[in-house]
């Protein structure tokens, strides 16, 4: 992993990795990961993209990993708007990745959070057909659509943040959020995984490096991805994203809301889901099973590009 800092025209600090295929790569992949995550955790991941012939691209969201934090408590999970994400996102592709292509197509492999600013990249910001910085495809593990169930729960609690940003408290951490606990590190009852190997190997990296710690997020956060998961699900959103898009979709899913997920797929032009029964949220981290199963699945999407014709 070559490890690169990347300064935003606003002044933030963010920390980008890349991984070379060589001159045989038929794509280039950007790696876009969830909330509190960071490049290290997709270090598997990666070594599996770069033996599919693909480059891989990752980076820290500004706010979580070795990328700048945005308060002076560094655990807090802060954001006012997803947008600030989908420029950032812009900036790499733009500024970092393009010039890497060298004819190559550029996908998108999004989990959570990422795969939630990869829809709005795709909405708003995705090149025109024929330029070199444009998305090809998206592949999209347990996109984070939305948060909470909908009706009165995600109306009230929606308010509720609306007020509190309204009264000055977007840097307080939401009811029930805190800074990082050794629990959050503990494989029973963890929701985002059924493997423990894995979930050791991510473990064991956040225990050694506090500074990779993530703790819960603010009123600020929750504001804005409430604001922008309902911009996604309004019924004319998806009609603006005109690439092949593949959802993978956990069976055991109690992190995102999945019925969102099955939603926003069937209103996708051209998007297929696959459901993966025995999977929690973190596919991508799952056992060798659900793995294998994903990667088969991804191999299929890949076969139906046509990579090697689009170079």
């Amino acid at each position: 992993m070559d490890a690169i800092r990347h300064r935003t025209r606003d002044g933030v600090g963010l920390r980008l990795a890349r991984w070379p295929a060589g001159e045989a790569a038929v794509g280039t992949v950007l790696l876009l990961n969830g909330r509190t995550e960071f490049v290290e955790k997709y270090e598997e991941t990666a070594r599996d993209l770069v033996a599919r012939r693909l480059h891989v691209w990752s980076l820290d969201w500004r706010g979580q990993g070795l990328s700048d934090r945005l308060l002076a408590d560094r655990e807090r999970g802060h954001l006012t708007d997803y947008a600030v994400l989908v420029e950032d996102l812009a900036e790499v592709v733009a500024d970092r990745v393009t010039d890497t292509l060298a004819g190559r197509p550029l996908l998108l492999l999004a989990h959570s959070m990422g795969g939630h600013v990869a829809l709005r990249y795709l909405a708003e910001r995705n090149a025109p057909a024929g330029r070199p910085e444009r998305v090809r495809a998206a592949i999209l593990t347990a996109p984070m659509a939305a948060i909470l169930p909908g009706g009165p729960v995600r109306w009230s609690v929606r308010v509720a943040a609306r007020l509190a940003v309204g009264l000055g408290r977007s840097e307080a951490y939401a009811p029930r959020q805190r800074g990082w606990r050794e629990d959050d590190v503990r494989f029973a009852g963890n929701a985002l995984t059924g493997d423990a190997g894995r979930f050791a190997i991510y473990a064991a990296l956040v225990r050694e490096r506090p500074e990779l710690r993530l703790g819960g997020v603010t009123w600020g956060w929750l504001d804005a991805t409430l604001r922008s998961s309902r911009d996604l699900l309004r019924p004319d959103f998806a009609q603006g994203i005109d690439v092949p898009v593949l959802i993978a979709r956990a069976g055991r899913e109690t992190v995102v809301n999945g019925h969102a997920i099955g939603r926003l797929a069937r209103r996708l032009p051209r998007a297929g889901m696959r459901t993966y029964q025995d999977s929690r949220h973190e596919i991508l981290m799952e056992s060798d099973a659900v793995r294998n199963a994903f990667w088969q699945d991804f191999g299929g999407f890949l076969s139906d590009l046509d990579l090697e014709q689009a170079r």
